[in-house]
């Protein structure tokens, strides 16, 4: 069996692909420099504005606790996160032949419920169905009868 070949790419419009193009240009690039270019900037006040002299080590070394602390935390929810992606394609792989089993299971409950219903309602609805039945025979009968003595 051999694949049919992939269709031709069609020819792009020179008209939309520069207004594309411009679009891009403003609505991405645009923001995103400019917001690269607003956070080198306030680093960079923040590194040389800072000055040294309040610097000290008791501050390096606080700074160098709660790095140690966020990186824990990260490296929990790093594990966590790999768990769930690890249980999520465990599940994924193994439950559709679960899910099949339960969906025939639920076909022979509803197929089970129908017929039972069937019976509880033929109780209630038959007596009633034949009472209806026959008053509508004499119904009938009466009408062909005072029908035909009016003639």
């Amino acid at each position: 069996m051999a694949t049919p070949p992939a269709p031709r790419p069609r020819p792009r419009n020179p008209e939309t692909q520069a207004r594309l193009r411009r679009d891009v240009l403003w609505q991405i690039y645009l923001p995103l420099g400019l917001a690269v270019l607003a956070l080198l900037v306030v680093m960079g006040l923040t590194i040389f504005l800072a000055g040294l002299p309040t610097r000290s080590v008791w501050a390096d070394v606080s700074i160098m606790y709660l790095i140690v602390f966020a990186v824990i935390g990260g490296v929990v929810v790093l594990v966590v996160l790999a768990g769930l992606c690890a249980a999520l394609w465990y599940v994924l792989r193994e439950l559709p032949g679960y899910f099949k089993i339960v969906q025939d299971f639920m076909r022979q409950v509803a197929a089970q419920m129908a017929e039972i219903s069937q019976k509880v309602a033929g109780v209630f609805i038959a007596p009633r169905a034949y009472i209806a039945g026959a008053q509508k025979t004499v119904d009938r009968a009466r009408s062909t009868i005072t029908s035909r003595r009016k003639q």
